[in-house]
């Protein structure tokens, strides 16, 4: 009888090793596949390609430095350098990270640091293996103009919304967009200061009890704080499903917090229902499951059309150009964002709140007076607006 391949011994080759090379701790199971796949006729080049596409290369070159006979040696130098500008960046992240909060504590701020170094540290015990962008900061929305106020003294030059902005656009992006970002600086990495974690406000929590953060700790005199377990395992579901799972990186983290705590699984998905993320916690157990074979929990609930269509959405651009091809910020993602968009909505009010927020908020909101958005959405403006306050009552 024929077996059936699964998803993903129909992706490439290069693309089936990078996944295993991102397993976690590597079992004796899981080095027999990965010996097994590197003894493969691999694409060298395609390979760096898929884990630069998807920022695993740290991670990559952890596990396949292990197998030095079985990798071309130029392969595993360009690893090695991915590594160690993983493990300089995200030092100094680390670093300006506690500045920072230790800078708005003194202005009686409170702030939990999200992803980023925290996320590396707190899932893979080292500053090299995971990539980070930016430094995210989450405040009270009631002290953003004090926390605005400390960062530019600190030498932050704010991009989003522009220095430029009036009152009355500051006040729209407020509304209708969820963090401010800062230009990074000689020495000082980027910055993004939220008030919400999401773009939609009913997608997800207002706020995090402060009485389930947790600290990281890097060094001594070097510390951040980050939220519960069971809050950023549901933020890293939203946000990952927010973006159509584009990345490989996001997917790993999620299949690492679960491999670290399995009793994690049952609450999470209680506190994803709470905060209206089910349907991307769902999503993300599902492509983890495929991916790293991380066990779904029996309180999963059987999924709808709308979680399987969300789980195609979510192979098709991870794979999408043979899973190497940069897809940030092209048309292809933005149709996959924006369908995903409707379906992780489980409600009226949450659907339009999400593409009042995407599409139809006032081009000042997104900075630019030449909005595409806006402008094609105006002739229907009057009558979104009456929708929307009929769902927002």
């Amino acid at each position: 009888m024929q077996t059936v391949k699964s998803w993903l011994e129909k992706t490439p080759i290069e693309f089936q090793v990078v996944v295993a090379a991102c397993c976690g701790p590597q079992t004796e199971v899981h080095i027999e596949r990965l010996e097994r796949l590197l003894r493969s006729s691999i694409d060298w080049s395609r390979l760096l390609r898929i884990a630069h596409r998807n920022r695993v290369k740290g991670l990559v070159f952890s596990s396949l430095s292990t197998h030095g006979d079985l990798v071309p040696l130029v392969v595993l130098e360009e690893l090695k350098a991915a590594s160690l500008t993983l493990l300089r960046d995200n030092v100094i992240a680390a670093r300006y990270a506690t500045y920072l909060t230790e800078e708005l504590a003194a202005s009686g701020i409170r702030v939990a640091t999200v992803k980023g170094a925290p996320l590396g540290q707190k899932l893979y015990g080292a500053l090299n293996l995971r990539h980070g962008k930016d430094i995210d900061l989450l405040i009270p929305e009631a002290s953003l103009e004090a926390a605005d106020a400390v960062l530019r003294c600190s030498g932050h030059i704010r991009s989003a919304p522009p220095p430029s902005a009036t009152p009355h656009e500051l006040q729209a992006y407020r509304i209708y967009r969820s963090h401010y970002e800062y230009e990074p600086g000689p020495g000082k990495p980027q910055v993004e200061l939220h008030w919400r974690l999401h773009l939609n406000p009913c997608f997800g929590p207002l706020s995090y009890p402060e009485t389930e953060w947790q600290t990281i700790a890097f060094a001594p005199g070097i510390r951040v704080r980050t939220l519960g377990d069971l809050d950023l395992l549901c933020y890293l579901c939203a946000h990952g499903s927010t973006h159509a799972w584009s990345r490989l990186k996001w997917i790993v983290d999620i299949a690492a917090m679960l491999r670290s705590d399995p009793d994690l699984a049952a609450p999470f998905l209680e506190r994803s229902r709470q905060q209206n993320t089910e349907r991307a916690a769902c999503q993300a157990l599902m492509m983890a499951h495929d991916l790293f074979g991380t066990p779904l929990p029996s309180t999963v609930p059987a999924p709808g059309i709308a979680v399987r269509l969300l789980h195609r959405i979510a192979q098709k651009t991870l794979t999408f150009g043979g899973a190497e091809q940069e897809i940030a910020e092209g048309p292809f993602l933005l149709r996959q964002v924006y369908f995903s968009q409707l379906l992780l909505s489980t409600s009226f009010r949450q659907l339009l709140t999400g593409l009042h927020n995407q599409l139809l908020a006032p081009a000042a909101s997104r900075g630019s007076l030449s909005s595409r958005a806006a402008r094609v959405a105006a002739p229907l403006r009057f009558v979104y607006r009456w929708l929307w306050r009929t769902a927002n009552p």
